[in-house]
């Protein structure tokens, strides 16, 4: 096991166009869904976390004010894809992170998830860990910092972290986990919506 620290990025920086409203100030479980993810993250031992924003930077950093081993990074060239806040994130990266766990902020994720995704990682020997619920492979990877170089490099026509991921498809293990909360992804209004009663029931 490594004592070298997992750190994590959280991918804040798009436009939300789909959705109507910005991402990350969505209402969620009594905050915000940025604040939510930061705190989960946090709760899970994952240190630093790097926050990348673009669009509605100003407003969705304001409920982050408070958190320690907290990085806010604003990624200028947002609208032209996630790789491009990806790579913002890596390059705030400190060195002697021993992995990287990279969340989008519409992937609303529990502590206690994130933390046995995290804990599989350690323990093991593979590049990238990945959530499995019934045989579909969810999110957020896990990545050895041997790939950091790799995602320096990323292109959005080579299809991003995605293509790192199908480059090192044989150095992967995927974890089984219990929630198909690592499915979800807020794309749209009613994903959202659907998203957020799933997460009220597992607080009952």
């Amino acid at each position: 096991m490594s004592a070298e620290p997992i750190a994590a990025i959280l991918l804040a920086a798009g436009e939300s166009r789909r959705m109507g409203h910005p991402k990350p100030l969505l209402p969620w479980l009594g905050t915000t869904l940025i604040a939510y993810q930061v705190e989960q993250l946090t709760l899970a031992g994952a240190a630093p976390i790097v926050v990348v924003l673009g669009a509605e930077a100003r407003r969705a950093a304001v409920p982050l004010r408070g958190y320690r081993e907290l990085v806010l990074v604003f990624n200028p060239l947002y609208s032209l894809g996630k790789t491009t806040s990806l790579q913002a994130g890596v390059r705030a990266l400190p060195s002697g992170v021993g992995a990287l766990l990279v969340l989008a902020v519409d992937q609303p994720r529990r502590s206690e998830t994130l933390q046995q995704l995290l804990n599989a990682h350690l323990q093991g020997s593979a590049l990238i860990t990945t959530p499995v619920y019934r045989g579909r492979r969810g999110h957020p990877p896990v990545l050895s910092s041997p790939l950091l170089p790799d995602l320096h490099d990323l292109l959005e026509e080579e299809q991003g972290l995605r293509g790192v991921m199908r480059r090192y498809q044989s150095r992967t293990q995927q974890i089984p986990v219990e929630s198909p909360e690592v499915l979800l992804d807020l794309n749209s209004p009613e994903d959202y919506r659907g998203a957020l009663a799933f997460f009220e029931r597992l607080q009952l």
